[in-house]
């Protein structure tokens, strides 16, 4: 399964917390703008491949 790293963002701007997403091998995969649990806003935390 694909793993997906975003960051919360806090509403003066500044990043908060960090959270991981184990998303479905096959099929869309979904690009988060709020956390699943709690609403706030946040941002896919981009990666190189290694």
């Amino acid at each position: 399964m694909p793993l997906r790293r975003y960051i919360v963002l806090k509403a003066d701007g500044a990043e908060g917390e960090e959270f991981e997403v184990d998303l479905p091998a096959e099929g869309p995969t979904p690009d988060f703008t709020h956390h699943p649990a709690s609403g706030e806003p946040c941002r896919r935390v981009l990666e190189s491949p290694r």
